[in-house]
């Protein structure tokens, strides 16, 4: 699937945002990908990045040695595969343009890549996460894609859906309520769909 680049309704309160552990668990529970499609229904809208496109072929900052230069690579099974492009497909992903960073071949010019801004609330999420990384290790970047997915969210002003702990009190340090779990987002939807049923008449 194509997916294509688009900003959200900024109005709109249930723009949520899949970081790639929300993607691995929702392609483990085959079932919880009929509930967000539901879900869209409802004016539920969900966007990640090109950079998790990457993550999601194997190709994660973890890959990435001092030089830039990937090593590692994780093998993902074409079923794995299969269903990542079909969590893609049935939710309809968009793309955020994302912040430009320093790594080879990680910048584009066709306009899909932004700079950040010097003083906002998106580049102090990026830089609480970013500090984690260690130049010194084997994986210097290893946070790298972690700040761009967070940092987006937080500039687009939707939620980031994790279930990476440290990822979800990084936003939420900044952000109030700015990162749940895919369990809570399910919450969310089974409170908007009860609400929208009770206002039916």
């Amino acid at each position: 699937m194509e997916k294509q680049y688009f900003e959200p309704n900024r109005n709109n309160k249930n723009n949520y945002m899949l970081d790639t552990s929300a993607y691995n668990y929702i392609a483990r529970k085959p079932e919880l990908l009929d509930v967000l499609k539901q879900s869209t229904a409802y004016g539920f809208c969900y966007y990640s990045t090109a950079i998790q496109d990457r993550e999601l072929a194997g190709k994660g900052a973890k890959t990435y040695n001092r030089e830039c230069e990937p090593v590692r690579k994780k093998t993902m099974s074409p079923e794995l595969i299969k269903k990542f492009d079909s969590i893609d497909r049935e939710l309809n992903i968009i793309l955020f343009p994302e912040v430009a960073v320093v790594m080879k071949n990680h910048t584009r010019v066709d306009g899909t890549n932004r700079f950040i801004s010097e003083k906002s609330l998106s580049r102090i999420v990026f830089e609480e996460i970013i500090k984690n990384n260690d130049k010194e290790s084997d994986m210097p970047y290893e946070y790298n894609y972690d700040a761009i997915i967070a940092e987006a969210s937080v500039y687009y002003e939707c939620t980031l859906v994790s279930n990476d702990r440290k990822q979800r009190n990084a936003v939420n340090l900044h952000v109030s309520n700015g990162a749940i779990t895919v369990d809570e987002l399910l919450k969310v939807i089974s409170e908007v769909k009860e609400q929208g049923e009770a206002d039916t008449p």
